[in-house]
Parts: C-alpha cells; sequence; structure tokens
C-alpha cells in the first residue's frame, strides 16, 4: 500500500440519539460502495456483515468517545481496507487487512457558518474512466495541490470541472456539488465523482417532500449564476454552504441555504432519534454483549487475524482490527512480549500495536 496506494476506505458517522442510543448511519451503504471500491482495485470484498459487524464493535467499544446527545457532535468511523502483504512489483497480493478506526468529531468548515469560498482550479480531479467513483487512497492525495492553488486565490476549499471538456461541474474537494436552482435539487451526473452516500440520502429526503430532483451534467459557465443554493455535501460535511465561487476572473455568489438547510435538519433528526427513520437509514449499536448476535470468539479473530484473498472471498474470516481514534481502546491489543515471542507482521497506530497473527489470536483467546 506505501508505494501503490491499494487501498479503499469509507467515511460514515455514530450518533447518541435522543433516547440515550447509540446509533450508525446507513452502515450498509458504506459496506456496498466499499465492495465497489475493492472490486475496482481488484482486491478481495469484505463482506457486509462482516463490514457492519466491524464497525458497530469499533463505536461498542469506544461509546465514551461518542459525543452527547446534547452536543451536536457525532462519532467519525473510518474503515480501511489496504493490501498488507509483500508487493515490490506491481501485482496481486494475497494479504490484505481491514481496520476501522474512529474519533469524534465536529463540523467539517468549523467556523464557517456563513459558506465557504470555493475557487475553480485549472487541475483534472479524475479522469471519465478511471477511479473517481470509488473512495481509494490515492485519490485525494492529488487533491493536495488543487487546496493550495485555492487558498492562493483566498479560498477555503477547491471545485473541479470535467477533466475532458473543462466544462461541466465534477465536486469539490471532499464533497459532491449540490445546489437549488428554479426550486429544484440539482447535482452533477458523473462517472468520475465518488458517489456520496449523504448526497443519496438528501435527495431521498427532497423526493420524499416533492422536491424535484435532478441529477444531471451541469454547465458552470451556462448555469451557475442561477442557483439560489449551493452547498458541499458528504459525511463529513453534510451539507456545508457555499458563499462564493471563483472563476476565470469572475465570482458568484449564492444566498444562505433555506431549502438545503430544511432537508439537512430533516437527515440530522433522524440521525439522532428525533423523527422516525422510515428508510431504514440508522443501525443501532446493541447496548449488552447478549445482543450481539455473533460468537465472541469469532470476533476476535475477525479482528485479529490477516488473511488471504481467497479465504476472504469465500467469506471465512477477514483482517479486522478495530481500533479507537482520540484517545478510544482497541480490541486485541498485544502485549510486546507476544509479539517478541512470535514471528508475525505488526500493524502500529497512535492508539494500538495489533499483530496479524494465528497464533498470537490463539494466545490471546485463551
Amino acid at each position: 500500500v506505501l508505494h501503490y496506494g491499494l487501498a479503499v476506505f469509507e467515511g460514515l458517522k455514530a450518533f447518541e440519539a435522543k433516547d440515550g442510543q447509540h446509533y450508525i448511519c446507513n452502515p450498509k451503504a458504506n459496506a456496498a460502495r466499499m465492495k465497489d471500491g475493492a472490486s475496482r482495485l481488484v482486491m478481495p470484498e469484505v463482506p457486509e456483515d462482516i463490514f457492519v459487524s466491524a464497525v458497530t464493535e469499533a463505536v461498542n467499544i469506544n461509546r465514551e468517545f461518542v459525543p452527547d446527545y446534547a452536543s451536536g457532535g457525532s462519532l467519525y468511523i473510518r474503515p480501511l481496507l489496504f493490501a498488507s502483504g509483500p508487493m515490490l512489483p506491481l501485482k496481486a497480493t494475497d494479504q490484505f487487512s481491514f481496520v476501522v478506526s474512529v474519533t469524534p468529531v465536529g463540523n467539517y468548515f468549523h467556523g464557517n457558518s456563513s459558506g465557504v469560498s470555493a475557487a475553480v482550479v485549472e487541475l483534472d480531479r479524475a479522469a471519465p474512466r478511471g477511479t473517481g467513483s470509488v473512495k481509494a487512497g490515492g485519490n485525494y492525495a492529488s487533491d493536495m495541490y488543487g487546496l493550495e492553488l485555492a487558498r492562493a486565490q483566498g479560498c477555503d476549499t477547491s471545485l473541479y470541472l470535467d477533466a475532458q471538456e473543462n466544462k461541466y461541474i465534477e465536486e469539490f474537494s471532499v464533497a459532491n456539488f449540490v445546489g437549488i436552482k428554479d426550486g429544484r435539487y440539482v447535482t452533477p451526473d458523473t462517472r468520475s465523482v465518488l458517489p456520496s452516500i449523504t448526497n443519496d440520502m438528501l435527495m431521498a429526503l427532497a423526493r420524499d417532500e416533492g422536491i424535484p430532483v435532478e441529477r444531471r451534467p451541469i454547465d458552470f459557465c451556462a448555469e451557475i449564476a442561477d442557483f439560489t443554493e449551493v452547498a458541499g455535501s458528504g459525511t463529513a460535511v453534510v451539507l456545508s454552504p457555499c458563499a462564493r465561487i471563483k472563476h476565470d476572473g469572475e465570482e458568484y455568489s449564492f444566498g444562505p441555504l433555506r431549502t438545503l438547510a430544511s432537508l439537512k435538519e430533516r437527515l440530522e433528526r433522524i440521525q439522532r432519534g428525533e423523527e422516525e427513520d422510515t428508510f431504514g437509514w440508522m443501525h443501532r449499536v446493541p447496548t449488552t454483549e447478549q445482543e450481539v448476535d455473533i460468537e465472541p470468539e469469532r470476533v476476535l479473530r475477525r479482528m485479529l487475524c490477516a488473511v488471504s484473498s481467497d479465504e476472504l472471498l469465500q467469506q471465512t474470516e477477514v483482517a479486522a482490527v478495530v481500533l479507537g481514534g482520540g484517545g478510544g481502546v482497541g480490541v486485541g491489543t498485544t502485549s510486546a512480549a507476544a509479539s517478541e515471542n512470535d514471528n508475525t507482521t505488526t500493524t502500529t497506530t497512535t492508539t494500538t500495536t495489533t499483530t496479524t497473527n494465528a497464533s498470537v489470536t490463539n494466545h490471546l483467546l485463551q
């Protein structure tokens, strides 16, 4: 992974609801998106049940770090699937690791409640037949320079146009472009942009409220001045208002969010248990071990065993190391003595060192 960026990851959130219970928002959608990304990068796909059980356990063992209901915060969950076997030449490897980390978060663009500014940058984010539509690790490294160009123009973030014609809106740096034009919810239809699960949920809410939804190409120069509301949509930002966009010497301004703000508020009410979840998005984190319909030994083996891609494709085991962020507690932490006594491969983070070796796993299970 360090040489070739062979990795896909996800982002989702857990919330403390009004009833005091903890819920994860739409994990099955993230599981499906990670499977699509893994397939595109010729990696083993993490089965939905293993993905959901891993993120659930990550939240369960880090409950103390879930911001309380009154704070309005959330616990950000970062599942990561990466090639962990030896591979100096560019070729398939038989070892992959699936890691889940969590950390408490607030608003991504904190301090910009009036709206962020964006600059259209003269760079290509992703080619139409490239990997822009999957959440691959390398996709985001390419945006670092774009962000620098935007900030050099005095803006907060970057906005990309399509690579083929440099005409149609693609996306903001880390968020889908969404806007209101003529009373319609409009977002780009493109093969080179990651489909935002948050955007999908907002579109479902818009349709439910009778707001016309258009997913289509958006000609920047021909249409941008006609948008009354513009925002970036994604797990981290939910909906971040965009106050102005700079492009080719021109500056376009937009009003405060009204229709979009109403949709965002409704989604947040569902996430926090203030409104009934009629869409089936919220996954409750069990409050006791007895409620978890998985054998404890199998849970630990999932967390600690690195397995071959063939085994993973057979849905037998997955290397799922569940770690805590922001001071969280990791499951399956090994002692230094155990690591020294076994010939193992180690995965290290700031909070936990975990060995991916069956003999060490058996030692821990004892």
